[in-house]
């Protein structure tokens, strides 16, 4: 469509029109876009790289004017690259039915509009909200409760008694309800404790492919609303994760963490276990948490530090090298000074 008429879709005003009005047939970035894709920038810093960029228009925070280009501007940039991600990337819609190669238990409850795809396997007990999707592969066991509009893509799995709430997503190949790893030595052996507890993932949540959430031993594991959860991510049992989280990919929290509202946990963050991370708190990637911390900390390093004390250590441990020849010098000076002053003393 032309950019004036994509305009009117967003209800946001076209600048630079003298610049033209292109078709646009999609959005992409700005290094790799063409004249017929709308791009987007969310600041000043980005200015100079949208101006050069081959791309036919922009999207652009309101009051940024690039020389050349036709702009949209947005009163929220990312919500306008939403709607138009909607306009030329339409969600999959899935019609209402069980495929003839699923299996599902005669005592599961469907609600209205739920679509189940082929070999999808639904076991006895369990109940689907209204227009849920449950995709090629999908296991759901005995017992278990899916709310509404939830998505369960290719081959997850959501294991006997799990509560999952409306609107969440499931990514492929994501456990959830994996036996906690609980053992302990009786009459001389590794001894497996049974896991009877179960999980609950809360309303709008989403799952990245290949996490696991493991059920707790007697209790429930839970994840809270909104809260959003990366790839290859393992969230152990007994674990309790506030609302509104980011917990990025190859993060690990050891058993029976509490997790506050609204903590970031960065790419491989390790918890160790029985801890609480405080509501608001940020922690970098790869940084190794031992002990419990206070709400709206910031943490970085392994073991995690306050991040500005972390990142002076890290700096000076760059320069490591050069310090120690300098001590050596210094060292050598002394003693040379030292051998000195003794001469003459004699003298």
């Amino acid at each position: 469509m032309r950019l004036s008429e994509l305009a009117e879709r967003l209800d946001a005003p076209l600048i630079g029109a003298e610049a033209g009005d292109p078709v646009i047939d999609d959005v992409s970035t700005i290094e790799e876009g063409g004249s017929s894709h709308l791009s987007f920038i969310t600041g000043p810093k980005y200015a100079a790289r949208a101006k050069q960029s081959a791309v036919g228009a922009l999207l652009v925070p309101e009051g940024m004017v690039i020389q050349g280009k036709p702009c949209i501007a947005c009163s929220d940039v990312w919500k306008a690259v939403c709607a138009v991600i909607a306009i030329f990337h339409p969600a999959r819609e899935f019609a209402p039915g069980v495929h003839p190669l699923a299996v599902v238990d005669p005592t599961v409850e469907l609600g209205e509009g739920v679509c189940v795809l082929p070999l999808a396997v639904i076991e006895a007990g369990a109940r689907i909200g209204a227009r849920t999707v449950i995709e090629s592969g999908v296991h759901v066991g005995q017992g278990a409760v899916i709310g509404q509009d939830c998505r369960l893509m290719p081959r997850c799995v959501v294991l006997d008694r799990c509560v999952l709430g409306d609107r969440v997503i499931v990514q492929p190949g994501a456990v959830i309800g994996s036996d906690g790893f609980k053992y302990e030595v009786i009459d001389q052996r590794i001894t497996k404790i049974p896991q009877v507890g179960t999980v609950v993932i809360e309303d709008d949540v989403e799952i990245g492919a290949n996490a696991c959430i493991d059920r707790a031993g007697f209790t429930r594991t839970r994840i809270g609303q909104g809260t959003k959860i990366d790839n290859l991510v393992q969230i152990a049992h007994n674990d309790d994760v506030g609302q509104s989280c980011l917990i990025v990919a190859q993060v690990g929290l050891a058993g029976s963490v509490k997790v506050g509202d609204g903590v970031v946990l960065a790419g491989q963050v390790g918890v160790a276990d029985n801890l609480e991370i405080g509501a608001g708190t940020k922690v970098g990637a790869q940084s190794g948490i031992p002990k419990s911390v206070p709400a709206g900390s910031t943490l970085f390093g392994t073991p995690a530090l306050p991040a500005v004390e972390a990142m002076k250590i890290h700096s000076a441990s760059k320069r490591l090298p050069a310090l120690l020849e300098e001590m050596r010098a210094l060292r050598r000076r002394i003693a040379e000074l030292e051998a000195k002053f003794s001469e003459d003393q004699r003298g």
